[in-house]
């Protein structure tokens, strides 16, 4: 019995949305649609966009037919800055983005069983500079939250430029995240960056509450954009079980 499928692609922040502890949008997803469809992992913890296109033209070779949704996930390692290993150049990385749903739609119009296969697009999260240097492998000193503004503005681009023809959304999670954590801050100061330690593990990787703001925002782009792929919308594969009612009468 094939189930229908939602993928989700990208680097560390879609390879942890499994884990126990942190509570991941991955982890929460895959409930939500428990006997509807499989909610599969595919993320690669310190992959990049260049690195991630010829492993999603292997996924797309090997993955059944069926997929849903693709959510992806990527920009926080092409984030990183000129000289480090991770670093893709902004323009570079548009381009990469667009042979990623370009690939994906491509592989979607070959689907014989009549499935149609949306795509969302995620901007990276903010980080927290602070958190960075207390916890980051390298000090923060390989990060700049200006630089990922501009790679999440990157990804919003591109998002918006793809829906004008293809059924793509886009999820302005970095500045979501952003106003969410400066709710939480008094008095804030635009001259201080707004921490994210109720989000973030390190100040770049989510933590429980950062994994559970990214969940509803998914939450909320499927029911206002996709209504007919929320849970309720997609029928059981496996029907809950007889009634006692009814096992008692046929039965008793």
């Amino acid at each position: 019995m094939p189930y229908p499928s939602i993928i989700l692609f990208g680097d560390s922040l879609t390879e942890q949305s499994f884990s126990l502890e942190r509570g991941g949008h991955g982890a929460a997803l895959s409930n939500a649609y428990a006997r509807r469809a499989d909610v599969l992992n595919r993320g690669l913890s310190g992959y990049n966009s260049d690195w991630l296109l010829p492993f999603l033209n292997q996924l797309l070779v090997a993955q059944p037919l069926g997929v849903l949704l693709w959510i992806i996930m990527v920009g926080a390692n092409d984030a990183c800055l000129p000289g480090f290993v991770h670093h893709v150049p902004l323009e570079r990385f548009k381009q990469n983005l667009k042979k990623m749903v370009s690939s994906i739609i491509q592989y979607s119009s070959q689907q014989s069983n009549g499935t149609k296969t949306r795509i969302l697009l995620v901007s990276p999260p903010p980080i927290d500079v602070e958190m960075l240097k207390q916890y980051g492998p390298r000090g923060g000193a390989d990060r700049s939250a200006e630089v990922m503004v501009a790679y999440a503005d990157a990804v919003l681009e591109v998002g918006q430029q793809l829906a004008k023809d293809h059924d793509v959304a886009v999820l302005d999670f970095h500045e979501l995240l952003s106003v969410t954590a400066t709710t939480q801050v008094v008095n804030p100061s635009a001259s201080r960056p707004v921490s994210l330690r109720e989000y973030s593990t390190d100040g770049l990787h989510l933590g429980p509450k950062g994994y559970k703001v990214l969940f509803e925002a998914i939450q909320d782009i499927i029911e206002r954009v996709w209504p007919d792929l929320t849970p309720e919308n997609l029928p059981m594969k496996v029907k809950p079980p007889l009634t006692i009612d009814y096992m008692f009468r046929t039965h008793g």
